[in-house]
């Protein structure tokens, strides 16, 4: 009988032991399903990514030292069924989901992953995706007198393609952004000139008054401007002698940027070989544009001491760099550019000592969780820092850190601390002069989010906002004769916030002098100032509208505004 009993203990025992194991197998997948759901992060079916170029993905995950097989597959929601596919890559450890050229119609799919360990246990993550298709054909007379009829501030739903013939260069090409800005003309048309707003694409950089240009974008008015918004890009070049640019190569330059990242991603404990190969791309690229003069990069050493760093930033003349690599560890105060997969870059702004410095096109790919970050988190960035000023008419200039084509020098996450969760303050019925409080609205179109002024301007005449409140600026009141001023601490000076006329429109700005004098509106909660506009006398509030997350000077007699700023404590 003791011996029956032995043995059924023995069983009992391997059957746990087994079933530990199998639980501890499954977390392990989990985490190797999590580590790709991090990389490829697409958002919903409803809102799926958009691809325009082959994308590499990885087919080995290696997590905590354990590897994993990822096996790829596609199905064809939306299109033509054998639209998509997945084919082999010439990258290590990835394989290609190859999408067609330019389709004639959108075409959705759903990419599976199956991650499977050595003994053959699975887990799954799927990806939601969408190729736009190409107009096929576009009623030029339409869109331009829809482009045209646009309210200052609207945008046109979806983008458009339009061809014309260059007839002036705004702003020169920028090696650093890779961007220029021209205006178009369409054939028939020269009364409704198109501005190109840093226009991107093989051979910006050649672009000239007189080439016959197709350009894909979304068209929006920009303060009485009608333009193709940022992001927008070059398709075809047909130079002014006749001669045609070919544009496949911008696809190859993307396609070998994604996979520097993904191998930066899939192999984390080979950064130096990663950054060696990295170097080693951008070098190419920069080489194939200079023709071929390899000693023109320039090696820069790294500083690290912060006081030195930002006394020297925030004394750079215009467009001027720092001659070294400079790493600053600050909170992030806003996010200026969301996070995209293609190039696996971000645009935040963060706050260091007092002064606010924005990261253009940082690269996280080396960071757990930098595709993620957020307001309120603290990061450590490397790079060089420029005092970057787009053209003549800007007049405040942007410290930023940036692509610095000398030393093809990219800005780097090297570190993210994420920042604890904050409860949402509350509305200040009756503020009080000489007391701080931070200064905000519900953006109701956005999640309900709670945005509070950072002291950054976004689109140079409009206040940046942050959802993270010890990411934003106090605000207080000071009293003066028929109201308040209201004042900030901005970069360690005291900043008045005003509303000024420019031309037709009303701007939002900080400024050393005291300008605009504010009443209280109980009712709306909120300052209000008349301002003498081309239309007369109105009455304005601070406020945001739409599904923009700025603040701006809001006509509150045109009904105009969707949600008042207040103070929050």
């Amino acid at each position: 009988m003791k011996k029956i009993i032995a043995l059924a203990l023995c069983v009992l025992m391997i059957f746990t032991c087994f079933v530990g194991c199998k639980d501890k197998a499954n977390e392990d997948l989990v985490n190797a399903v999590a580590y790709l759901e991090n990389m490829y992060q697409t958002g919903s079916k409803d809102e799926p990514m958009v691809l325009s170029v082959d994308k590499d993905v990885l087919s080995v995950v290696t997590v905590d030292g354990v590897s994993y097989t990822v096996e790829w597959a596609v199905t064809v929601t939306e299109g033509a069924s054998d639209a998509v596919k997945i084919s082999e890559s010439d990258t290590e450890n990835c394989v290609k989901i190859d999408i067609p050229d330019m389709p004639e119609e959108d075409i959705l799919f759903t990419a599976t992953a199956t991650v499977k360990d050595e003994k053959e246990n699975a887990e799954v993550a799927e990806f939601s995706f969408k190729v736009n298709g190409i107009e096929v054909a576009v009623d030029v007379e339409k869109v331009l007198n829809d482009a045209y009829a646009l309210e200052e501030g609207a945008k046109m739903e979806g983008e458009v393609t339009l061809t014309g013939k260059i007839t002036s260069i705004d702003t020169p090409y920028d090696a650093g952004y890779k961007n220029v800005t021209v205006t178009i003309v369409i054939e028939g048309y020269d009364d409704k000139p198109i501005k190109c707003y840093r226009l991107a694409g093989e051979g910006a950089d050649t672009l000239a008054v007189g080439d016959t240009i197709t350009v894909t974008g979304i068209i929006a008015n920009y303060k009485g401007t009608i333009e193709f918004e940022q992001g927008c890009a070059v398709k075809e070049i047909v130079k002014g002698d006749g001669t045609t640019v070919d544009n496949n190569t911008t696809n190859n330059n993307n396609t070998t940027n994604n996979n520097n990242n993904n191998n930066s991603n899939s192999n984390s404990n080979n950064t130096n070989t990663n950054n060696t190969n990295n170097n080693n791309n951008n070098n190419s690229n920069n080489n194939t544009n200079n023709n071929n003069n390899t000693s023109s990069t320039v090696e820069l050493k790294l500083v690290t001491d912060q006081a030195k760093i930002l006394k020297d930033a925030f004394a750079l003349g215009r467009n001027e760099t720092t001659p070294y690599i400079a790493q600053l560890t600050g909170k992030v105060i806003s996010i200026d550019k969301d996070y995209n997969d293609q190039y696996g870059s971000v645009t935040v702004t963060i706050a260091v000592d007092g002064k606010n410095i924005q990261c253009y096109n940082m690269k996280v790919g080396n960071v757990s969780g930098g595709s993620k970050v957020k307001a309120g988190d603290t990061i450590t960035v490397k790079g060089v820092i420029k005092n970057f000023y787009y053209d003549d008419e800007d007049t405040t200039g942007t410290v930023e850190f940036t692509w610095d084509e000398a030393s093809q020098t990219e800005v780097v996450l090297t570190k993210l601390v994420a920042g604890q969760a904050e409860a949402k303050l509350s509305i200040v019925d009756s503020p009080v002069a000489e007391t701080k409080y931070k200064f905000g609205t519900v953006q109701e179109n956005k999640n309900n989010d709670l945005l509070y002024l950072t002291g950054a301007m976004q689109n140079t005449y409009y206040f940046g906002t942050t959802t993270a409140a010890s990411a934003a600026i106090d605000v207080y009141l000071e009293e003066t004769t028929g109201g308040y001023y209201l004042a900030t601490t901005i970069n360690g000076a005291k900043k008045y916030i005003n509303m000024v006329i420019s031309g037709t429109h009303e701007n939002a700005v900080y400024q050393d002098a005291a300008a605009t004098i504010y009443t209280y509106d109980a009712t709306l909660k909120t300052l209000v100032t008349t301002l003498n506009t081309s239309d007369g006398a109105a009455k304005f509030a601070f406020a945001s509208y739409g599904t923009y997350s700025t603040v701006c000077p809001c006509n509150i007699e045109d009904d105009k505004a969707d949600f008042y700023c207040h103070f929050y404590k």
